[in-house]
């Protein structure tokens, strides 16, 4: 794409899909997607973007619908560190309500108990837990990172938080 004689970005487009897209100014999306189209002669395009994308707010005014689904099937071998790194990750992209939780990870690589600890939108990930939530390995992954869990439906303020940002997008259908 090309704006006013500039790179404004790129997208890979399979059989109506938009497997990949970037924008050096994710405004411009309303123009790309038109270009898009005249591009590909397709009746319809289907975007691949993560909820936490930039591309999303820009998405709302153009689309016809939307369908969430996971992307990757995920199985996270050191939840505590996963946990610290996507938890500070989402810290970043919105503020976290202060809160304790408590986790005991009854995972392939073993059993994890440790406590995600947000104050000020500040996260800490210690080794103590007292009282923890007991969750099998898939649980945990749900729990977690999925779009759906009724056991974190279940901890109201765990909404601002949970599901962590894992996402890793498939460039190139590779």
């Amino acid at each position: 794409f090309t704006k006013e004689n500039g790179f404004a970005g790129y997208a890979i487009v399979d059989r109506g899909r938009v497997t990949e897209m970037m924008l050096a100014d994710p405004s411009h999306l309303p123009d790309a997607a038109s270009a898009l189209f005249d591009a590909t002669g397709e009746k319809s395009l289907t975007f691949t973007l993560h909820e936490t994308d930039l591309l999303v707010t820009f998405m709302q005014p153009i689309y016809d619908g939307v369908n969430l689904r996971t992307n990757e099937q995920i199985s996270v071998l050191n939840f505590k560190k996963t946990v610290a790194a996507y938890a500070k990750c989402a810290a970043t992209m919105h503020r976290l309500p202060d809160l304790v939780l408590p986790l005991h990870i009854c995972g392939v690589a073993g059993d994890e108990r440790f406590t995600v600890s947000v104050t000020d939108s500040c996260v800490s990930v210690t080794d103590d837990a007292e009282d923890p939530i007991t969750l099998s390995h898939r649980d945990a992954i749900s729990f977690l990172f999925g779009l759906v869990s009724t056991q974190r439906n279940a901890i109201p303020c765990l909404e601002e938080l949970l599901p962590l940002p894992l996402y890793f997008s498939s460039p190139d259908c590779v």
